[in-house]
This record gives C-alpha cells, structure tokens and sequence, in this order.
C-alpha cells in the first residue's frame, strides 16, 4: 500500500470527498496503490484507557481497527481529509485516532517507532479564518507523529460557507496534485 487515505467527512459527495478523490487520481497517476477509510462506516469501540496495549502491544477489543491498523502499518503516506466539526474532528475519525493508540503502543514495545514515513493534512471549514483549523492540525499532527508519520504538508480551506463547493477554488486541484505528487517522489 502506498497511499492510505482517511476520510473523515461522514458526508459522501461533499468536500472531503472530492479531495479524497483528488488524492486518489494524482496517486494513480504516478501507477502507486491507495486505500480510501471511511471510519463512519466502521465498527470502532471507544478507547478506555485501559493500557493493555501498552503491555502487550494489541488493544483489548477486537473490531474493525484490527485491520486498520494492519493497513497503516504497510502504507507509505497517510493523507487525513477532515471537515472541522466544533474546531476539531468528526467523531468517528477521532474514534478511529484514539484507538490508533494500540499501534504507537506496539511500536513503543517494538523500538520500531522511528519509521518516518509521510503524512498530509486536507481540511475544509465553514467558517472564514485560520484559527478553525486549530484543534484539527493539533490532533491530526499529533496522530501523525504517534504513528511514525512526518507531517508533510497541509491544505487548510476556510470559508466554504460562502463557497460550497471546492472544485469552485481556482487552483485548489493542483495545489493537491502538488503536495500529493512530493510525498510520492
């Protein structure tokens, strides 16, 4: 797997989407794989904070995030498209980070921690300004770097209120392709 993609928009055909799919055509473009998650769609359990992870490097629950992290482990790049929801992220997606615990664990275990692989930030808010995006790059950057993932870029677009829709951005799709394009060179 070469580009693991988290949507996090529970919205299908909305922005997150159309950025998701953007992703996906610059990476088969370059001839590279690539997985779309919809962590909506999937049976995660709430983290309890019970630290078995943290000693036996598996989480308590056996769920959909069995597979995930299985998939993160093998992915090069890690691209988190994700509305603002009350200046953070939905809540399935942080449900789907928050048990992504299990896996920092068994890399703190592992000492494989230091892996360093690629991760991009796509986000879209209804509200104009960039202090919306502050909880959503703090939480995402902080996943990120739990994982083994360098942040290496972020497209943050603010007031989509006003505009609806992000295909009307001049430029926005290349600005994508452009970011995309360096973590897969």
């Amino acid at each position: 797997m070469d580009v693991l993609i988290f949507q996090g928009s529970p919205r299908a055909g909305g922005n997150c989407s159309i950025l998701a799919s953007w992703v996906k055509m610059t990476t088969e473009e370059h001839n590279k794989t690539f997985r779309v998650i919809y962590p909506h769609d999937l049976n995660i359990k709430s983290c309890i904070g019970c630290y078995q992870c943290y000693n036996t490097g598996t989480c308590t629950f056996d769920d959909d995030m069995t597979e995930i992290i299985d998939i993160i482990r093998h992915a090069s790049v890690l691209v988190i498209c994700s509305p603002v929801y009350t200046n953070s992220v939905p809540g399935g997606l942080k449900l789907l980070i928050d048990r992504c615990q299990a896996y920092h664990a068994e890399l703190t275990i592992t000492g494989h921690g230091g892996q360093k692989k690629k991760g991009l930030i796509l986000s879209v808010a209804g509200r104009k300004g960039s202090s919306h995006f502050t909880c959503v790059t703090g939480v995402v950057i902080a996943f990120l770097g739990d994982l083994g993932f360098i942040p290496s870029g972020e497209i943050l677009i603010d007031g989509m209120d006003e505009i609806q829709d992000i295909r009307h951005i001049p430029g926005l799709f290349e600005r994508v392709r452009a970011i995309v394009q360096g973590c897969l060179n």
